[in-house]
């Protein structure tokens, strides 16, 4: 009897690919772009395109699909509006809220925003959905267009993507996002290079026991994995290790110091300097911070080693003793 609750969609897998043309670099015969560069020829601008009409909300899944290989380049107009065709080569969704579980978003590109996933007056479920290897201007891995809406991810991992802002992330909507990993992502900015993860503009960012690891924000200013100027920011029990950036990890600057500002109970690790705050309204007490003086931090916060298990094998467990 078919059963949702049975099924194994990593050992059996259901793939919706853009490659029309069956020329995409398939060296491992999987049939999966593992990264955006594996496109080749003209594929797919969008593999599920959501228009306001349909006016999908969280009871509409879409479950087990791998999506990979979609190649969003028809964006002649810069703004969404007549021609979307440029962001979400994976999903694009307008007015149009559905649930993404167990799903992998694979090898995808668009030329402006969100390589895997675009959403706009949206705001969108995502649980156990892994993003690969995903490339766009903005938001490499996804990106949230509108403020009042949020973009909220549970126990998904975004590694390998890549953006000029927002490795993984990227927007002006919410961002809540609950035990998730970013590891491996890039942002390659011009001028400047804003959140190798996440970039959080406008709608604010809630983080929870997420791991950000091994982002790369390049050498322009700032470069830090989390990069967020947004109405209201928390960031807790996050671990932040061998992020390379002129800011290494994070860098927060609301647009209303009054506004809720908080960052606690988090690790931050690696050399240089790892966090910059642009007001001392800022909450920033009882994390650990490897790396950087604690000068001007509050007395709360620990100067010492996390003692990871073994970061250079990217295991940031904390060893007994710790």
């Amino acid at each position: 009897t078919a059963d949702l609750a049975t099924r194994d969609p990593a050992a059996h897998r259901t793939i919706v690919s853009g490659d029309m043309g069956d020329d995409d670099i398939n060296d491992d015969g999987n049939d999966v772009a593992e990264t955006w560069e594996d496109i080749r020829g003209q594929n797919v601008h969008c593999l599920f395109y959501h228009p306001p009409s349909l006016a999908l909300d969280h009871s509409a899944v879409l479950d087990g699909i791998v999506l990979t290989g979609g190649m969003a380049n028809a964006a002649d107009d810069p703004y969404y509006r007549g021609n979307p065709f440029g962001r979400g080569a994976g999903m694009h969704n307008e007015r149009c809220s559905p649930t993404l579980r167990n799903c992998v978003f694979s090898g995808n590109t668009a030329v402006e925003s969100g390589g895997g996933l675009y959403s706009t007056e949206a705001s969108p479920l995502v649980v156990r959905t892994s993003f690969e290897g995903n490339r766009a201007k903005h938001g490499g891995a996804a990106y949230q267009a509108r403020e009042g809406e949020v973009f909220e991810a549970t126990d998904c991992s975004f590694s390998g993507n890549e953006a000029e802002n927002g490795g993984a992330i990227s927007g002006w909507g919410g961002m809540v996002l609950s035990r998730c990993s970013f590891v491996g992502n890039r942002a390659d900015g011009g001028d400047s290079s804003t959140g190798s993860a996440i970039e959080a503009r406008g709608g604010g960012l809630d983080a929870t026991n997420c791991l950000f690891a091994e982002n790369d924000g390049g050498s322009r200013w700032p470069g830090a994995s989390v990069y967020a100027t947004c109405y209201e920011a928390r960031i807790r029990y996050c671990t932040f290790a061998r992020n390379t950036g002129t800011v290494g990890d994070l860098k927060v600057a609301t647009y209303s110091p009054r506004r809720p500002v908080e960052i606690a109970q988090c690790i931050f690790s690696g050399t240089g300097d790892r966090v910059s705050l642009g007001y001392d309204t800022v909450l920033f007490e009882n994390n650990l911070v490897w790396g950087q003086s604690l000068d001007g931090f509050s007395d709360s916060n620990l100067h010492a080693d996390p003692l990871f298990v073994e970061p250079e094998a990217g295991d940031f467990r904390l060893r007994p003793g710790s």
